[in-house]
């Protein structure tokens, strides 16, 4: 009989510990997620700030060629009048 219960605890002790590792695993799965989330988010946001500057940059520049060809069709049109 005292046998059949130390059986009985030793397998319920393997039980929780096995649960309590899967526990532990889970969890550690859980934050690497979160830290690649966080490494991921910060090089998006580095990249989406550098791809604001370009395009910023960008709009600038086609904003004066575009204000320049605007310029000179006036002068066009002013001189032909």
């Amino acid at each position: 009989m005292e046998s059949i219960l130390r059986a009985v605890k030793l397998i319920k002790d393997i039980v929780k510990n096995k649960i309590q590792r899967e526990k532990l695993c889970r969890l550690n799965s859980k934050v690497k997620q979160m830290r690649t989330y966080k490494k991921s988010a910060k090089h998006n946001t580095e990249l989406n700030i550098k791809n604001l500057r370009i395009h910023s940059h960008l709009r600038f520049f086609y904003r004066t060629a575009a204000d320049k060809k605007l310029r000179k069709n006036t002068l066009n049109i002013k001189t032909t009048l």
